[in-house]
């Protein structure tokens, strides 16, 4: 399954992979994980985009998002926990 965010739907592309999809017959085999690239309106709040590509992302267990090119992490308003 390949993913890539375009406006608020979720279709196809993907450049990771990630060794551990079964087949039918129980054989290991190489998967892309899914790569996202939410828009700018999507990647407003991050966790709450993460949320929403959860269901997706879990059945490979890893996941790349790439943020909009103008996205900037503000330190001062970053929380720590």
């Amino acid at each position: 399954m390949k993913c890539k965010q375009k406006g608020s739907e979720l279709s196809a592309s993907s450049s990771t992979t990630f060794l551990g999809a079964k087949i039918a017959n129980d054989e290991a085999r190489v998967v892309e994980a899914p790569t996202f690239h939410p828009t700018e309106k999507d990647f407003q709040d991050p966790l709450e985009y993460i949320d929403k590509i959860r269901p997706i992302a879990e059945k490979f267990g890893i996941c790349r998002v790439v943020p909009p090119p103008n996205f900037k992490v503000n330190i001062a308003e970053r929380k720590f926990y």
